[in-house]
Formats: C-alpha cells, sequence, structure tokens
C-alpha cells in the first residue's frame, strides 16, 4: 500500500524534512546491511533510479562504487519526496526484510522518534502506522499488575510458536494458543460466544475506540479461518505478525477491564 494512500494529507511533491540527517544516515546503513550483495544492491540502485524517473548506470562499477551510487540514489529520493522514500522503505523492507529485520527497522525508528512503523499485510503489503495509532502496545508497559501478566503471555505464546515452527505439529500448538485466546475475550467480555462478545464491544462505548476493536475482530476473523483450513495459508504467511496483533488485542481488553 502507497503511503499516501494511508496519509493523503502527504501529496506525492512533498519535499519537507521530516527525516533528519541522522535518521537518513542510519536508514542508508541499515539497507546496506541487507543489501549485502553486488546483485542485490544493483537491483536496488535500478529501483530507485525508476523512482526518481532517470536512467540507471548500466556500466560494471565495483563494491565501493555502487555502494555510494546507492548512497546518491537515497539522498536524491530523500529530496524529492517524503511519500516516494517512505514507499521505497516500504517496498525494500516486504522484499528482504522477515519479522525479525522490520522489528529491527521499527526499533531505529521509534530511536530517533520518528512518527510512523512499518508492519506487512499479506493483501495490502506494506502498511506505515502512525506512533499514535500505535498506542495500544504502549499502554502494555504500563506497571498494573495485570498488564505485567499480559505482557508475560504474550511473550510465553511467541516463544511456544517459535519453538513450533519446524515441527509436525505446530498448527495443533498455534490452535491451542488461539483457543486460549478466545476464552479469555469471552472471560473480558462476560459473554458466552465470539460472536456476542464482539456485538457487545461494538455496541458499548465503555469498550472505547471503535477502530481497535474492528481492527481485533478483523484478526480475530482472519487468523480464525487461516488456522481452520491449512491450505489456504500462503507461503509468505507472517504467523507470528498475526498471533501477536491478537495478543495486543487481548491486552487491551484486559486494561479495559482492570482500569
Amino acid at each position: 500500500m502507497k503511503f499516501s494512500d494511508s496519509y493523503p494529507e502527504f501529496q506525492s511533491n512533498t519535499t519537507k524534512n521530516y527525516i533528519t540527517d541522522q535518521l537518513h544516515d542510519e536508514l542508508k546503513k541499515f539497507i546496506l546491511d541487507y543489501a549485502d550483495t553486488t546483485k542485490r544492491l544493483t537491483v536496488v540502485c535500478i529501483d530507485l533510479a525508476e523512482r526518481l524517473s532517470i536512467e540507471p548506470i548500466r556500466a560494471t562499477l565495483d563494491w565501493t562504487l555502487r555502494q555510494a551510487y546507492f548512497e546518491d540514489l537515497f539522498t536524491q529520493l530523500r529530496k524529492k519526496s517524503f511519500t516516494c522514500l517512505m514507499d521505497f522503505l516500504g517496498d525494500f523492507a516486504e522484499l528482504y526484510f522477515d519479522t525479525n529485520a522490520r522489528q529491527k527497522l521499527n526499533s531505529l525508528l521509534i530511536k530517533q522518534n520518528f512518527k510512523y512503523v512499518l508492519t506487512i499485510d499479506m493483501l495490502k503489503g506494506p502498511i506505515w502506522e502512525s506512533i499514535q495509532s500505535n498506542q495500544i502496545q504502549k499502554s502494555i508497559s504500563v506497571t498494573h499488575h495485570s498488564a505485567e501478566k499480559v505482557v508475560d503471555s504474550i511473550e510465553r505464546n511467541l516463544l511456544l510458536i517459535q519453538k513450533a515452527l519446524n515441527k509436525e505439529n505446530f498448527l495443533l500448538e498455534v490452535k491451542n494458543i488461539f483457543q486460549n485466546i478466545e476464552q479469555e475475550i469471552l472471560s473480558y467480555t462476560g459473554t458466552s460466544s465470539i460472536e456476542d462478545a464482539f456485538n457487545l464491544m461494538n455496541n458499548t462505548a465503555e469498550w472505547g475506540g471503535a477502530d481497535i476493536i474492528k481492527e481485533g475482530q478483523h484478526t480475530y476473523s482472519y487468523l480464525k479461518n487461516i488456522l481452520n483450513d491449512q491450505f489456504l495459508i500462503p507461503d509468505n504467511f507472517d504467523l507470528l505478525y498475526w498471533i501477536e496483533k491478537l495478543e495486543l488485542f487481548r491486552s487491551y481488553l484486559a486494561l479495559k477491564i482492570h482500569n
């Protein structure tokens, strides 16, 4: 998904310096860590040249010159358009990054006080989320005892999934975790079915942001369908990402109950 589709207030010709010099340098180093072969860096340079509407250098370059060429193109893209640079970063992450790499990228962005973090949706592609819309993650860090238990649960469940990824029965283990999350949601809402739980949350003001409830419902339904039919699981399905999203939604409900 293009950045301007999520944030239409940014025009394609935006040139305001939203990315500081320090963040720009950090991003260059980060990209070079992953475009770590001559072939891969060449592809990246061609991509950048196309985004800049210039003819890429076709001559053979040694590694040092190729790296300098990339840095020049990356700087030109920054000066040309903020939205184009964001699209490049999203496309690059989708192509080359696994979950751990995206987490490292987001950690770098947050450390530099950047306004957005990156997620990858299997249907929509790269999506930039504003830090404000991601406040649910920050809320989990509060010192309330129940929130601490939720954090422990997230870490424990993700660890179980990671250990199970190379086992034949990993889907069974994931389904067990998913069922535990279902029971937590029912417990927090005091309902006997997931349908009733979401109806209650969608129609009762005390559960807070409608967008969070809808996102939680979408995440639950999507993951439920995937787990009910393993043949629907695509090769690039990011299981940890979806389980973590559902855990974060469950933690949101827990905080609503105990605050």
